[in-house]
């Protein structure tokens, strides 16, 4: 067989094995939700944590963290109108000594620092007195910073902010309660367009920022990409090496990557777990193989981000997120959106906060959900 012969053949078998190997089909899929489990009915209780129009401001995108006394401590965002560029925005902060039926009135936590706006804040909780804030201040349509700032007095006080990234070099698009601190390590994952967001919205990569030392110093993992946008990424620490990335698409179905060597390689997972172009969150019960996610639960016109963000389900796997089963329906009404979920987890409720868009008024609240876990 000719030289040159041979090299062809063997670049088209690589060619297509590629190709193959990273495209959704129905062998592929290694992620199955089940729609048919036995599950107790579980009791849901619902609390407005800061309500659209009160003193006169729109609310969303909250983190939520649980004292040792029971108080809860939530971070959102504060716009003078809700719309990704709107200038008047600020992270305030909201506390609850309830367990979610009441909410004090919102304190500032963090100014505008931005050319255009600050928000998706993560509250952290490294101690019970020692909290990290971390956000997203975005400067320009091509690049948003990222920052944090530590409170040693469960947030009464708070220092500078220090910027995550160069400063400058890139979109870092980190969405509300997404940074995760396990194995004292702080994860921050992110998805980047190249370039422009408007001019490139279709072709962001993701990856996470990790440090050892609190934020002192930031390095990357390895970063993924396809031929078409992933977006807003969730990450799960499974293990002292396993990782699992969940991933908005506009493909109709949530797709997630793992890790078994602390994100140095990857490996994508397809799922049948049907999704519109909104973001999912993932939440690990208690270093257990159990998890429970919260994601908008239909695949109606799945390519938009707009009018499609209902219902809000939520769901549990025992297996580290590979086979996943359907828990309840948290909200159904079609005249909201309710996205940007994020999870708090005690020993026996999942708190999910999320806003609620009015598709008429526009008004956007940031709504608590206590679910009981009755199974």
């Amino acid at each position: 067989m000719p030289l040159k012969f041979f090299f062809c053949i063997l670049f088209l078998f690589v060619l297509y094995s590629c190709d193959t190997d990273d495209k959704e089909t129905p062998e592929n899929i290694t992620i199955n939700l089940s729609t048919d489990s036995n599950i107790v009915n579980n009791t849901v209780d619902y609390s407005i944590v800061l309500k659209g129009g009160f003193l006169k401001k729109q609310y969303s995108y909250a983190s939520t963290i649980k004292f040792e006394d029971g108080s809860l401590y939530m971070a959102g965002v504060s716009w003078g109108y809700f719309d990704d560029l709107n200038r008047d925005t600020r992270i305030v902060g909201a506390k609850s000594y309830d367990n979610g039926k009441s909410w004090s009135e919102p304190v500032l936590l963090q100014e505008n620092i931005a050319a255009i706006n600050v928000a998706n804040p993560s509250l952290v909780k490294i101690t019970d007195q020692h909290l990290l804030l971390f956000f997203a201040s975005k400067e320009s349509t091509r690049n948003i910073n990222l920052y944090f700032k530590e409170s040693f007095d469960q947030g009464k006080s708070w220092g500078l902010p220090k910027i995550l990234n160069e400063p400058n070099s890139g979109y870092y698009i980190m969405n509300n309660d997404r940074v995760v601190y396990k194995n004292n390590r702080l994860w921050v994952p992110v998805a980047v367009p190249n370039g422009d967001i408007y001019e490139n919205y279709d072709s962001q990569k993701v990856f996470c920022f990790y440090s050892d030392d609190l934020g002192l110093n930031w390095k990357k993992t390895t970063s993924l990409s396809k031929d078409y946008a992933l977006m807003e990424p969730g990450l799960t620490v499974l293990s002292d090496r396993e990782l699992l990335l969940n991933m908005r698409t506009k493909k109709g179905k949530i797709l997630f990557a793992r890790s078994y060597d602390n994100g140095i390689g990857w490996n994508f997972e397809y799922s049948n777990i049907k999704s519109p172009a909104a973001p999912q969150t993932i939440i690990r019960k208690h270093d257990s193989d159990t998890l429970f996610m919260a994601w908008n639960n239909t695949e109606n016109n799945y390519v938009k981000s707009a009018e499609n963000r209902t219902p809000l389900s939520v769901a549990f796997s025992s297996d580290k997120g590979h086979n996943w089963k359907f828990i309840t329906n948290v909200e159904t009404s079609s005249e909201f959106a309710f996205s940007y979920p994020s999870m708090l987890l005690d020993r026996n409720n999942i708190y999910l906060s999320y806003y609620e868009l009015h598709h008429v008024s526009h008004k956007v609240s940031i709504k608590l959900a206590k679910i009981d876990l009755q199974f």
